[in-house]
């Protein structure tokens, strides 16, 4: 599952809570296979690597389990005719 998942961004965000005091979070973009971006928002004061690596296979496992559609075998190019004289 982790060779799926690939970080696109990570960003340090500083939001303004309800309370009107500052939030502190660190937002992470990222793709599971071709699907995406999927985004986690963790308070910085409990950001740790296995945190979202925890939270990123939770959302990869569920991505998983929904019905996919077959991919197309691909279709071979054929350049136009060209012009008769």
């Amino acid at each position: 599952m982790p060779d799926q998942i690939q970080v696109v961004s990570i960003r340090d965000v500083t939001e303004v809570g309800p309370d009107g005091r500052p939030r502190y979070t660190i937002r992470v973009e990222f793709l599971v296979g071709q699907y995406g971006p999927f985004v986690e928002s963790i308070s910085r004061e409990h950001f740790s690597a296995a945190v979202l690596r925890q939270r990123m296979e939770a959302i990869a496992r569920e991505i998983e389990q929904l019905p996919m559609p077959e991919k197309p075998a691909p279709t071979p190019y054929m350049p136009p005719p060209l012009p008769r004289k």
